[in-house]
């Protein structure tokens, strides 16, 4: 859903330091995210993790978690090496991309309004549901309004197709509410985009829409031509 390209990072915080960053990025796509051995060219975020890509174009995920938040900054600072944490922290100026607490509270709203769930009604509670602090009720609006309107879409009755419908418009609704979240979170942090630092170089962040958000547009047309085809049914 969000990208953030470090891959000039390297040439920002050297201008800033005046330092060598030999060691900052690690060029082993296989290695775990998380153990300091080197900051990668490119993290992504999506529902379910966050991945991480070296020049090549290789990379590695983290462990798969059901509504997994965006956090840049602890995610980044898990990888960059120790020498260079502090210098990190204190080059990235105070900004919503350093505000983890708000990033993973808003990501995980765009999360529980795209995929809809009642957790009594369509799946049962899982492991995951008790870091969503804040969300007792555990609704995912999309994944059970859409599956609610694939089933009753196949059946042939006046009473099946309003219910398909009526299930197409809920999934349609939370996919755009979720979607228009995760741009705000882009719009919230790409102010990276236009950091500069000693010397007028680029701090060399840079925050941008990934491929998945890309794809929801498509997925909202094509739940619009669905709800057509439900209504001149009824």
């Amino acid at each position: 859903m969000i990208q953030v390209d470090m891959a000039a990072y390297g040439a920002g915080l050297s201008s800033a330091t005046n330092t060598s960053v030999g060691g900052l990025y690690d060029t082993k796509a296989d290695d775990k995210l998380g153990t300091k051995l080197g900051l990668r060219q490119t993290y992504r975020w999506n529902y379910l993790g966050a991945c991480a890509y070296v020049t090549s174009g290789d990379g590695i995920c983290n462990s798969t978690s059901f509504g997994h938040a965006f956090v840049p900054l602890a995610a980044i600072l898990s990888d960059t090496p120790a020498k260079f944490t502090n210098q990190t922290t204190d080059i990235i100026p105070t900004s919503t991309f350093k505000n983890n607490s708000y990033n993973k509270s808003l990501s995980r709203v765009a999360f529980w309004t795209a995929f809809v769930r009642i957790h009594i009604f369509c799946f049962p509670p899982d492991p995951c549901a008790e870091t969503m602090t804040g969300f007792a009720v555990y609704n995912q609006i999309g994944a059970c309004a859409a599956l609610v309107a694939f089933i009753a879409g196949v059946i042939p009755n006046r009473v099946t197709f309003l219910v398909a419908a009526l299930a197409t418009i809920i999934s349609a609704v939370g996919l755009c509410i979720g979607a228009a979240i995760w741009t705000v979170l882009i719009d919230k942090n790409d102010f990276l985009n236009i950091v500069k630092v000693q010397g007028g170089k680029s701090l060399g962040i840079h925050v941008t829409a990934g491929p998945a958000l890309l794809l929801e547009g498509p997925s909202v047309l094509a739940q619009g031509i669905a709800l057509l085809a439900s209504g001149n049914r009824l």
